[in-house]
């Protein structure tokens, strides 16, 4: 009679469970969280479609370390391919890597032709920055043509070690299979910026710009490619959209009076250059020099020499602010003898250093105010 009383006493609890798992399911699937959870307010779960279907619900709550903790418990007793899974991804996302490395371990040896298994082995494998990192990304793509996040990590691993020729050919299959891509649009004309190859950067940069919202940092190297290639009118536009997103960059204002300078718009340059020193609070060196170069071209030459003299009070060793302050001067004075102290000063400067740029120009320049001054005291 015991015996019977015991095993009615089990099958009402396995039924209670059941009924409650049941109900608990059922306010998972309407979005009725903390309902859910209030059913286990005051108990622990103890059947294993309890457990999984909790902690589910801690999952669309965000409290994963409770959903963790119900995982383990659950998955001690019994071993359920998806829930494995489950239970290896919210590893992965605690930051758990050496337990989910593990996991993904087991189950890419249980199931070896799972792509998606292999590349989640290789995620949990990434903090510890394995050599050979590659080569479960690459088995993933093997199992799996069309697997994007592994042809992205893979590539985002090349670029990492700098391999970029290597990056360029895992972008290059991805795009055959889905030119418009995303990440690996974006990744790809990084990469490529990256190698220096700035033609072919800014057209797959223009390719990413037609289908998605271009981040900032991205469009700034779009702004330099376009600068590093001259093409000034392309350069001037990024930067101008640049600074849409941030009008109060003085580098914006500083690079972009850069621009307008070798476009020989001095006006503008000038315009940009005064809101970079509006913006810029340290070093104005860099953007003093932009200002001269602005006064020099609008044949403002007095302005341009105290101008480019604020450079070299700041920058002492800023060549270039050297010569344009002294071609400034030449300009402005038909006096040379009032020319001749600017010149004199590059030679003191740079006479001794080797690598100097424009040591020859300067000398020679000297050497002529020289040989006129001489010439016009013995008349």
């Amino acid at each position: 009679m015991a015996t019977i009383q015991v095993v009615l006493a089990c099958m009402l609890m396995s039924t209670r469970a059941q009924t409650q798992a049941s109900q608990l399911d059922s306010l998972y699937a309407i979005g009725e969280y903390s309902k859910a959870i209030g059913l286990y307010q005051n108990q622990i779960p103890n059947t294993f479609n309890e457990r999984i279907s909790l902690a589910k619900v801690y999952l669309a709550k965000q409290q994963n370390d409770k959903a963790l903790n119900l995982y383990k418990l659950a998955l001690n007793k019994k071993q359920v391919l998806k829930h494995r899974f489950t239970y290896a991804q919210l590893l992965l996302g605690q930051k758990q890597y050496k337990l989910a490395d593990s996991v993904f371990t087991q189950l890419h040896i249980d199931y070896p032709k799972n792509a998606e298994f292999v590349y989640q082995l290789g995620l949990s494998k990434k903090p510890n920055n394995t050599t050979t990192l590659n080569q479960y990304f690459a088995k993933a793509i093997t199992l799996d043509s069309t697997h994007f996040r592994a042809y992205y990590e893979l590539a985002y691993f090349y670029t990492k070690i700098k391999s970029y020729k290597k990056a360029q050919e895992t972008c290059l299959k991805a795009l055959k299979i889905n030119s418009k891509h995303k990440k690996i649009l974006g990744l790809l004309a990084q990469v490529l910026y990256n190698d220096k190859a700035y033609q072919l950067a800014l057209e797959y940069f223009k390719a990413f710009d037609k289908h998605y919202d271009v981040p900032e940092f991205m469009l700034n190297k779009m702004a330099f490619s376009a600068w590093y290639l001259q093409d000034l009118e392309l350069a001037i536009q990024y930067y101008n959209r640049l600074l849409q997103i941030d009008p109060k960059s003085y580098r914006y204002h500083q690079n972009i009076a850069k621009v307008y300078n070798a476009s020989g718009n001095f006006k503008s340059a000038m315009r940009h250059a005064f809101s970079a020193l509006r913006h810029k609070d340290v070093s104005q060196a860099k953007i003093y020099y932009e200002l001269g170069l602005g006064f020099l071209g609008t044949k403002q030459y007095k302005l341009a020499v105290s101008t480019f003299e604020k450079v070299i009070d700041e920058t002492p060793s800023y060549e270039l602010a050297y010569v344009k302050l002294a071609r400034a001067a030449d300009l402005w004075h038909q006096d040379k003898s009032k020319v001749l102290p600017y010149f004199e000063r590059y030679e003191t400067y740079f006479d001794e250093v080797e690598d100097a740029d424009y040591k020859d120009l300067m000398l020679r320049r000297l050497s002529d105010i020289r040989r006129k001054l001489h010439f016009d005291s013995a008349k």
